[in-house]
């Protein structure tokens, strides 16, 4: 009280449980409903925690509020956990040289709640079933850096009590994962765990290349009964243009050390094409098994063609292209090989353009809702993923019945158009750019669709739309041999025109859409002239479906040419 005469305040106590709810009653009491404060002093009201009431385990919250004769108010707050019961877990870890390891981490699952703590001496910690895995790390006394690594997994743990688990790196084995080219680097060499119980999964993993006393394992204990342990490895290795990616389970529970060869006569080769029409872009290129989930790669000049081998035997794999100047992404989801095996892939090549097809493209009403999908700059592969695209010029347009009915100044994956529950017919207008100063190909994209719709019986209802997809024979820049008649631009309909692939009319411009010429059309290529180096080709197709519905797909400076 800064003042020369004593103030009486009024108490008033408020609670929450961990919930929100207000605390049981008498969890928090105060000792006095009223003080009085003298002037130039202070005053104290005791406030008591009754952690033994209630059931909730968790921070129960008290708010005391003050108030004087002339509405002044004060207002303060405290806090008390109630725990449950705890017991002291310890960790007694040894290092490599036998002598009490200083510097190692323990992750810690339980195996009921998924909750994970960063262990390290003494912890407390609920009864319960968990999986303790630890990293005991091997220093260069004089540098302090890394040399080695032990990885050690206890699958099963029970606490009931106080319990200490004892630890020693040296009953790890060293994991190996050779090349079968002696010249290759490792780049990644991965170890990892899955624990599965009920509806309870848990997958950790280590990745540890490049050691000087290298990367050891072992398994301690046997899981808790009820819990499945199961084990993987992969490794990657990399030449110059030349890559080799192992993957290996181990159904039997973790592995305590591992040597493993990769042998050529166990691998599939995918000749991966990286393409970038963007002059000085890079790109990392990840291949990746689909049983481990991790994966490794270097950033690396565009474009480039990568010889990858994959082993076989133990997973599905998929790739990934990540573009750096361009920003972009382009995925490929895992799929199976068989040994000896080669296949082609090709990322970031035109021409790009959207996908329209019934699991990553299209028109759908939910409800009164209507919802679309283009993938705009999808590769001419198909991949999924894309560039960035340009806000400015980008514009989504819907009419009804002939009238625009909505705008919205964004792409049409981020709208949602609330439509009349009557029948009506709708034209559908996406337009989005890139920025023409870094994208020298497809800046512009617009598709248009007609359709009918009118709430129906079922809830999600997939509307009529179609695309057009272009797989001319590019270089790996999107470019054409420049001034070449009658150039081929194989195509593909999608989406609900996919069985009306006659109607398609292809036309094409070389001023950058200002205007149009047909283009001569047979068994689903397209003829074009290209124009002399430096030029670009733009693409518009028209395709109609059985039912009438209509869709149109420009495609700005599609390709050009060199």
């Amino acid at each position: 009280n800064l003042g020369d005469t004593d103030i009486t305040l009024d108490l008033a106590l408020d609670t929450l449980d961990p919930e929100g709810a207000p605390a049981p009653e008498d969890f928090y009491t105060l000792a006095d409903d009223q003080v009085t404060v003298p002037a130039g002093g202070t005053a104290t009201v005791e406030v008591t925690a009754h952690t033994a009431r209630g059931e909730l385990y968790g921070v129960h919250s008290a708010y005391i509020t003050a108030t004087g004769e002339d509405g002044q108010r004060v207002r303060t707050a405290g806090a008390v956990e109630r725990e449950v019961e705890k017991f002291d877990l310890t960790l007694d870890v040894t290092g490599r040289d036998g002598e009490a390891a200083e510097f190692y981490y323990g992750d810690l699952y339980d195996l009921t709640t998924g909750d994970w703590l960063d262990v390290h001496g003494t912890t407390r910690v609920p009864e319960g079933d968990y999986a303790l895995a630890l990293s005991v790390f091997d220093l260069d006394g004089e540098e302090g850096n890394v040399n080695g690594i032990d990885w050690l997994v206890v699958p099963g743990l029970t606490v009931t009590e106080d319990a200490t688990v004892t630890a020693d790196a040296r009953d790890a084995a060293e994991l190996v994962y050779a090349s079968p080219d002696d010249a290759a680097e490792q780049l990644d060499l991965t170890a990892g765990f899955v624990l599965e119980k009920d509806d309870f999964g848990l997958n950790s993993g280590w990745s540890a290349a490049g050691l000087p006393e290298g990367f050891g394992t072992a398994q301690l204990g046997e899981p808790a009964e009820g819990t499945v342990l199961s084990g993987f490895a992969g490794t990657t290795w990399e030449r110059d243009d030349i890559q080799y990616h192992g993957a290996y389970v181990h159904d039997e529970g973790f592995f305590t050390g591992l040597e493993r060869r990769l042998k050529t006569e166990d691998l599939a080769e995918i000749v991966t094409h990286q393409g970038s029409p963007v002059p000085g872009d890079s790109g990392v290129l990840f291949t990746w098994a689909a049983e481990l989930g991790f994966a490794a790669g270097t950033d690396q000049e565009l474009p480039r063609t990568t010889r990858v081998f994959v082993e076989t035997a133990h997973s599905d794999w998929g790739q990934e292209l990540l573009t750096t100047a361009s920003d972009g992404y382009f995925m490929a989801l895992p799929r199976s090989y068989e040994a000896g095996e080669t296949v082609e892939r090709t990322f970031n090549v035109g021409v790009f353009g959207p996908v329209i097809d019934s699991e990553h493209g299209g028109l759908i009403r939910v409800g009164d809702t209507l919802y679309g999908a283009l993938m705009p700059f999808s590769d001419s592969a198909g991949h999924l993923g894309g560039t960035p695209y340009d806000e400015d010029t980008t514009r989504t347009v819907l009419y009804r019945n002939g009238e625009e009915f909505a705008v919205f100044e964004d792409l049409l994956e981020f709208v949602a158009f609330e439509l009349p529950a009557d029948e009506a017919e709708y034209e559908l207008v996406a337009t989005v750019g890139r920025d023409t100063a870094v994208f020298p190909v497809t800046t512009e994209v617009t598709a248009s669709f007609t359709f009918t719709s009118a709430r129906g019986s079922e809830e999600s209802v997939v509307l009529p739309a179609s695309g057009v997809r272009y797989s001319p024979a590019l270089a790996l820049d999107s470019t054409a041999p420049a001034g070449e008649s009658g150039f081929a631009v194989p195509f593909t309909v999608q989406g609900s025109a996919a069985d009306n692939a006659s109607s398609a009319e292809i036309a094409y411009s070389t001023d950058g859409g200002a205007t149009w010429q047909e283009a001569a059309v047979s068994d689903g290529v397209a003829t074009v002239d290209n124009p002399a180096a430096g030029g670009s080709v733009s693409l518009r197709a028209e395709v109609t479906d059985t039912d009438g519905n209509t869709s149109v797909l420009t495609i700005i400076d599609a390709y050009r040419t060199a």
